[in-house]
């Protein structure tokens, strides 16, 4: 795909997506398609693509009162998309496998849930990566998820903090027996999880890692770590300057 913009271009879309409606806490989404072909024609090919931008007040996975005794998680049977179909490394957005997840999670009391790849691991969950400390150390799923930014984050601040991280495979099972589980996303930061599928993880709350990286991801963002400062313009006389 060929972006319409330039880099520059789409940085200052981005600017202007938070100075416009004047945020001070907002989500901003940038997106690229492939388009669609003329009417007609089912000829890929002739797609132009399209270049979407949107912005909104920030939003949470979970709000803070949820993150502070921990998450619900569900681990679902149902297979997230395979890498064979479709590369997770790209924010493709096939979503009905998460949809029909979540509908599992509601029913039993969950707030969200976790899919499986063909071979019974654990991969991702609807706009967010999984970490969990298993023997000593935090693991994260290497195959077959989205290289999310904040789970990029992560490993950053782990190396930074001291905190041994690796990427690996684990069951649902063993997910249920680890000592911590968190998750990450744009949309919340580091958010722990206390209970998967009715087992408790731990003691029922928030880990002593998770608890660490969350607070220095929060304290991180404040300070500007990983930001560009937004310049907001002044209204003269009900006039934008």
């Amino acid at each position: 795909m060929s972006s319409p913009d330039s880099p520059d271009q789409i940085r200052w879309i981005a600017h202007e997506l938070v100075v416009l409606p004047g945020f001070r806490n907002a989500y901003v989404q940038i997106i690229m398609t492939r388009g669609r072909p003329p009417i007609g024609s089912r000829d890929i090919r002739l797609c132009k693509n399209r270049f979407q931008a949107f912005s909104m007040p920030y939003m949470w996975v979970a709000p803070p009162e949820v993150q502070a005794r921990g998450m619900s998680l569900h681990t679902s049977k149902r297979v997230r998309v395979p890498p064979q179909s479709v590369d997770p490394l790209v924010k493709h957005y096939h979503w009905l496998d998460f949809q029909m997840g979540l509908f599992e999670a509601y029913d039993v009391g969950a707030e969200t849930v976790i899919l499986q790849d063909l071979n019974g691991y654990v991969t991702e969950g609807p706009g967010f990566n999984i970490f969990a400390e298993i023997d000593g150390r935090l693991v994260t799923p290497q195959q077959g998820v989205l290289d999310g930014m904040t789970r990029r984050t992560t490993f950053e601040l782990c190396r930074d903090l001291g905190i041994e991280v690796v990427e690996g495979k684990y069951t649902p099972e063993q997910l249920r027996s680890a000592n911590e589980v968190f998750l990450t996303s744009t949309a919340g930061g580091i958010i722990p999880v206390t209970r998967v599928d009715n087992c408790i993880i731990a003691d029922g709350t928030p880990g002593t890692k998770t608890v660490c990286l969350h607070t220095e991801y929060w304290k991180r963002r404040a300070a500007g770590w990983h930001a560009e400062p937004v310049i907001y313009r002044q209204a003269i006389k009900g006039v934008e300057k």
